[in-house]
């Protein structure tokens, strides 16, 4: 005997015949095989004593958009210790000689205005999978061109505590983080506490303000880049780090 499979669409359903071919050319009966897929929904007796199998329905649309947004932001804090610095800044145009030294030709671009500048602003917050995402705006330009690399994150509190304040707070002495963070403090635990996103977008500021400065390390703002999942290969990022590799600090 020959098995034969065949889509069926009955209604709203799609059902899959499923037959025996003998030597005769007749169609016989074949005990019906559930393959117990979750999701899938019951057939009527009917059809089952037909020989019908339902196909599975494909996989909910929200669940596939949480384990992206998890899988993401797991990869982007997995980053943040990377090493190799200064190579990953050069990427965005920023020049670094080491993990805590900029380069004077960085220094010079800061003093002129001719620096890669970063914006971050926490929009809005969404439960996903029983935990509490904030959603981040970036943004990398140069005021003297008009280039601009924007993208846009989703992260827990925990992530960002883990992937930003805590090496900030780290490449600092505790003197050294109370004077700058002291009048913007870092969001509570848990993240369910009212305040937390006015905190959390005081903070990001305050953040951004020491990397467009250059008074955040070149580690801080690589962890940064690398929390928010900056996008290495986006156009406007090749051509920004061109201009500052070509164009001299002064200008």
């Amino acid at each position: 005997q020959v098995a034969v499979n065949f889509p069926l669409r009955t209604g709203r359903k799609t059902l899959v015949a499923s037959r025996s071919m003998g030597r005769s050319g007749a169609m016989a009966s074949r005990p019906l095989k559930r393959p117990g897929i979750l999701g899938a929904s019951p057939l009527s007796s009917g059809a089952a004593r037909m020989g019908f199998e339902e196909l599975p329905k494909p996989m909910d649309m929200a669940v596939k958009h949480a384990a992206a947004v998890a899988h993401s932001a797991e990869v982007a804090l997995e980053s943040v210790s990377k090493p190799g610095v200064a190579e990953y800044l050069a990427h965005f145009g920023f020049e670094a000689e080491s993990d805590t030294t900029w380069s004077a030709a960085h220094l010079d671009r800061v003093r002129s205005g001719s620096q890669p500048v970063l914006e971050v602003a926490v929009m809005s917050s969404e439960e996903i999978d029983g935990h509490n995402y904030y959603e981040l705006h970036s943004a990398l330009w140069r005021p003297s061109e008009f280039g601009r690399v924007e993208w846009r994150s989703q992260r827990r509190l925990l992530h960002l505590r883990e992937g930003l304040h805590d090496p900030v707070k780290a490449s600092m002495t505790p003197e050294g983080y109370l004077k700058v963070f002291g009048e913007t403090p870092f969001a509570s635990r848990g993240g369910f506490w009212t305040g937390t996103m006015p905190r959390l977008r005081s903070w990001c500021q305050t953040l951004v303000r020491c990397i467009n400065t250059a008074e955040a390390s070149p580690a801080v703002v690589a962890a940064t880049l690398r929390l928010l999942g900056a996008p290495l290969k986006d156009p406007a990022t090749i051509a920004l780090a061109r201009e500052c590799a070509t164009v001299p600090p002064s200008q």
